[in-house]
């Protein structure tokens, strides 16, 4: 069953990187089924057609309500972890795109155009050219609905936050790695700058706790996304001195 703020979306009213949303809610319900396999591949739909390699359409801002609503559900995949790795590299990476995206400039222009959702919806009705791809390389109409979804999507991340914050101790380690993950980008939001310091401890305690190079690697490389220095992390930690060099190539003094 998905969740109560996915039930509330009319869905068939919106699109995403493949054409009309309304395949969504039903995907979005495959994620909390017994059906392991289903489940994956919802989670590579959320991705492929919701993500879109930072595509980002106007039903993306509320599947990403709805994930984050989701991500703390025991059914979530039907025991297959992955699908919750890959729902939180989700989460991070709308965070990683918006975040890295002069919004302001966008919010000034991406208006509800009702010429430009005219566009879409004749765009849309025909299957070969319903991928949204080559709207923005085109200047098209559409690009003011493109606009809009990365607007509406950074407006959400404050409130997603929560879903990763604090990270959970029942999470397995790598789930832990990537919610922690998930929040370095979240925390680039104006409205969450409050939480930097909170995040930064956190990786700074995991990466000296870190029981394999992969996991420290994946720490110190949060901090040097916050621009945290790296240099008072031991150097014997199991990323090794070689690792630690090159994160903090990556990185540069706080500011």
């Amino acid at each position: 069953m998905a969740s109560a703020s996915a039930s509330a979306v009319e869905w068939g009213d919106l699109f995403h990187a493949y054409g009309w949303a309304g395949d969504v809610p039903g995907r979005l319900a495959a994620l909390l089924g017994p059906d392991r396999d289903a489940a994956f591949d919802a989670s590579v739909f959320v991705i492929r057609k919701l993500f879109a390699g930072g595509t980002l359409t106007p039903a993306t801002a509320p599947a990403v309500r709805a994930v984050a609503q989701l991500v703390h559900e025991s059914a979530l995949g039907g025991g297959d972890e992955s699908v919750r790795d890959a729902l939180l590299w989700f989460i991070g990476d709308i965070a990683r795109v918006t975040t890295s995206t002069d919004i302001e400039s966008l919010r000034k222009r991406a208006v509800e155009d009702g010429a430009a959702v005219d566009w879409a919806n004749e765009q849309l009705r025909d299957p070969d050219r319903a991928s949204v791809f080559d709207w923005r390389r085109q200047g098209l109409p559409g690009t003011a609905l493109l606009d809009r979804a990365l607007v509406d999507c950074f407006d959400l991340l404050p409130e997603v936050f929560s879903a990763v914050w604090p990270v959970p101790a029942r999470w397995g380690r790598w789930l832990q790695v990537m919610a922690t993950a998930a929040t370095v980008m979240l925390v680039r939001h104006p409205r969450l700058a409050g939480r930097r310091d909170e995040v930064i401890a956190r990786h700074e305690a995991a990466a000296r706790a870190a029981a394999s190079r992969r996991e420290c690697a994946s720490y110190v490389l949060g901090l040097g996304e916050t621009r945290c220095r790296t240099d008072g992390l031991p150097a014997g930690s199991p990323v090794g001195r070689a690792g630690l060099r090159g994160a903090r190539s990556r990185a540069c003094s706080r500011r």
